[in-house]
């Protein structure tokens, strides 16, 4: 079930967290409408992947900068000298009025107001000698903090609210969020048969189970809320007539939808036992390969003769190399306990 809650945005503050997501993300890792806004609002745009600023000419100072007042062209000063020109212009022509004075952009805009008689009709412009249109001015640099600082009044613009929410960013609010009324689930029906003590069924029980959110945000945990089940058994018999109905409600609270941070194996925990052990008796026997006897000759009965196959140049040729074999034995004993083997590369 998801859970809705409601707030107010605090515009003012989206700023903030827009230059926050603009400095996590980098120009790649917003959506390209989201680095376009950037761009727009701040001049702080995407050059090669990186975030880059272009200098814009600043608002010129009007206490010391020559400007042109048009109803008069050969009229020129500070913007004070030209203020001061058309508050003095009690022509018969025309009447100026102080209070209609209008800023914009890099240069100044004087509303004339109109006689009665309609001679003079709509805008004398003041401008400065160098340009009206405010243009970006140099090459882009890359932006320092002092750039992000100063953009991120320009970024409080409801147009950036859908692309914090799409980057799972939090959104600045005005109050805690609240709980929007009505959101309520059913789980199901469970329902049995009743029977008695001898167990003839008589009707049966429907229960009813639903479930609805109740609000216990705070300012700390704001998405705070208690789950509220209510379970509502109505029981009939067997002529489906209602025969009683109740209700109960509880109350849970929200799971935690943290994950566990880590987890702890533990080794060689098993307590310490004592084996049992056993004396086996001593029944085995054997002869040593350096004490032995020779066997006698061995007889092979043939038709008419029986040929003797002596042993004893077989035996003492064994006592010979006995030696040999026991040295190549205990190698490669040696190299099966040690785990040597054998190869060839290529």
């Amino acid at each position: 079930m998801d859970i809705v809650k409601t707030a107010n945005i605090n515009t003012a503050r989206l700023g903030s967290a827009m230059v926050g997501l603009a400095k996590k993300a980098g120009p790649v890792g917003l959506t390209l409408t989201a680095a376009t806004l950037v761009c727009e609002l701040t001049m702080i745009c995407n050059q090669a992947g990186a975030w880059f600023t272009t200098p814009v000419e600043t608002l010129p100072n009007p206490d010391t900068d020559l400007w042109i007042c048009s109803h008069s062209t050969t009229m020129q000063g500070t913007i004070n000298q030209c203020k001061a020109n058309y508050y003095a212009c009690n022509s018969p022509n025309r009447l100026c009025s102080e209070d209609a004075v209008v800023e914009g952009g890099f240069g100044y805009k004087f509303k004339m107001s109109q006689k009665s008689d309609g001679f003079v009709n709509g805008y004398a412009d003041m401008y400065r000698l160098t340009k009206w249109v405010p243009a970006p001015a140099g090459t882009p640099v890359p932006t320092t903090e002092s750039d992000w600082n100063n953009a991120a009044p320009k970024l409080n613009d409801d147009r950036v609210t859908p692309h914090l929410i799409e980057a799972d960013e939090p959104l600045p609010t005005d109050s805690v969020p609240t709980l929007t009324p009505g959101q309520k689930k059913g789980l199901g029906l469970d329902s049995v048969p009743t029977k008695d003590s001898n167990g003839n069924v008589t009707g049966r029980e429907d229960t009813m189970t639903e479930i609805e959110p109740v609000d216990a945000g705070t300012s700390d945990n704001p998405g705070r809320v208690i789950i509220k089940e209510t379970k509502t058994t109505i029981k009939y018999d067997t002529n489906n007539t209602q025969i009683s109905s109740t209700t109960n409600t509880s109350y849970t609270n929200q799971p935690d939808t943290k994950q566990p941070s880590g987890f702890t194996i533990s080794f060689d925990t098993v307590p310490e036992a004592t084996l049992p052990t056993y004396n086996v008796p001593n029944t085995f026997g054997s002869t040593s390969w350096g004490s032995g006897s020779c066997p006698p000759n061995i007889d092979v009965p043939l038709l008419h003769m029986t040929m003797h196959i002596p042993t004893q140049p077989v035996c003492d040729t064994a006592v010979m190399i006995n030696p040999f074999v026991l040295l190549i034995s205990t190698l490669i004993g040696i190299y099966i306990i040690a785990g040597v083997r054998g190869g060839s590369t290529t």
